[in-house]
């Protein structure tokens, strides 16, 4: 699946310009579960944070090591039990290579499960914040028709047929439904970018312009929205422009099959 279409997490800037106006409903599975932000009014659940979690650990797996993600490896503190076994999974098989005690394995699991929780949450919030920004430029969202047509021409030309691409989505243990997902976001990235260039250019400016648009529109709906203690996310009132989490999922996943502690 190419990176454009299935990237879930960037920088300050890109992930302001790439504004998404989306139903929560979309956003996941919210479910019954206890809520650990909001944005204004509305709630984002455990649930939902849960399910993308599993969507960027995933995608970042297969792209490390080209392997479809063992399940458990993304699991719940303080000890991190699920994600140890997973991981010694990971060790056994890459034999030639130096093995981690198990206690440099649960150093992994934090490093693993802060890092992803950080992006699948930074995630959400900019989806809430996109609804608000294409609310107010009284954007349309995407039709299914639409979705289905754009999604036609990836699995037929990009993937050469549907098994090739049922097999990239097995892979990054992704559902057909976190793929029509991501397209509607990258639809309505084009028309809210399309605006936010067309306001720049009306008020006689370039990219310049462009950056201090979208940074206000950052400070403003930033104000809105409140994380609760341990789910941080650079969207969070509370931690300002903090960066990602760091080593980012990635890195922690190369050093786990390296054997790097």
């Amino acid at each position: 699946m190419p990176r454009t279409l299935l990237k879930l997490h960037g920088r300050l800037v890109l992930a302001a310009i790439a504004i998404f106006a989306l139903a929560l409903s979309a956003c996941g599975h919210s479910g019954e579960s206890k809520t650990i932000a909001m944005v204004g009014e509305t709630k984002v659940t455990q649930a939902t944070i849960d399910h993308w979690m599993g969507v960027v650990l995933g995608g970042d797996y297969a792209a490390a090591l080209n392997e479809r993600a063992p399940d458990g490896l993304v699991s719940d503190p303080p000890h991190y039990a699920r994600c140890v076994s997973a991981a010694e999974g990971i060790v056994r098989r890459a034999s030639a290579r130096p093995k981690l005690t198990s206690a440099q394995l649960r150093v992994k699991c934090r490093q693993l499960n802060t890092a992803v929780k950080e992006q699948a949450l930074a995630y959400v919030l900019s989806v809430l914040w996109s609804r608000e920004e294409g609310a107010e430029l009284g954007i349309r969202l995407p039709d299914e028709a639409e979705i289905s047509t754009q999604l036609s021409a990836l699995v037929d030309g990009q993937f050469a047929g549907p098994s090739n691409f049922q097999k990239t989505l097995a892979k990054q243990r992704r559902s057909l439904a976190d793929v029509r997902f991501l397209i509607k976001r990258n639809i309505l990235q084009t028309q809210i970018s399309a605006r936010i260039k067309a306001r720049a250019a009306s008020l006689g400016g370039g990219a310049r312009t462009i950056y201090e648009l979208v940074l206000q529109n950052n400070a403003k709906r930033q104000a809105r929205t409140i994380c609760s203690p341990g789910y941080r996310a650079w969207e969070c009132k509370q931690y300002g422009s903090a960066g990602e989490a760091k080593p980012p999922p990635a890195v922690v996943l190369e050093r786990l099959y390296k054997g790097i502690a």
